[in-house]
């Protein structure tokens, strides 16, 4: 049986190398991008960062609402917190 070889860094230029030529061909100056505290946003918004730089990049956190949303909120957000900071610092 035949393995999938999958490069994921080359991939994950190609992701940025879009973002980038897409911000400057619609001449955007940045992306506003809806966060969850997610791994998949967590993707996003650092790959966003690497494609144009943290100062253009603002994330947006969209929480939402339930029982367990409330009884988890407070160290969910703190720990997103502290992980989006750390994305936000990202280098090109």
């Amino acid at each position: 049986m035949n393995h999938l070889k999958i490069n994921y860094n080359a991939i994950a230029k190609h992701i940025v190398s879009w973002l980038s030529d897409y911000a400057n061909k619609t001449k955007v100056n940045g992306f506003v991008i809806g966060i969850s505290g997610g791994i998949d946003s967590a993707v996003v918004v650092a790959m966003a960062c690497k494609a144009l730089g943290a100062e253009n990049v603002k994330a947006v956190l969209m929480p939402f609402i339930s029982l367990f949303f409330k009884i988890v909120s407070v160290t969910f957000f703190s720990n997103s917190n502290k992980a989006l900071r750390q994305v936000s610092e990202c280098e090109p």
